[in-house]
């Protein structure tokens, strides 16, 4: 979500707070959550997904220095 789409909501939930409209009131800050929740899932997936590359490289790495180390060994 955009963070102009996120102040938009923002705006219509406090007019609707002024205009006492509680049950439309309720159901917009659920969505506003579920869009930040979602947000978050997306953070956490983007920072998983960086950890399994970086074990990735690694284990690349490392097996390039074995390879390298047998051959030298030979």
């Amino acid at each position: 979500m955009d963070e102009e789409q996120l102040k938009a909501e923002e705006k219509e939930l406090e007019a609707l707070r002024a205009a006492g409209q509680r049950e439309r009131e309720l159901l917009l800050e659920m969505e506003i959550r579920k869009r930040e929740i979602e947000e978050e899932i997306a953070k956490e997936r983007e920072r998983i997904e960086e950890l399994h590359r970086m074990e990735r490289e690694k284990r690349l790495k490392f097996s390039q220095r074995k390879i390298g180390q047998g051959r030298s060994a030979v």
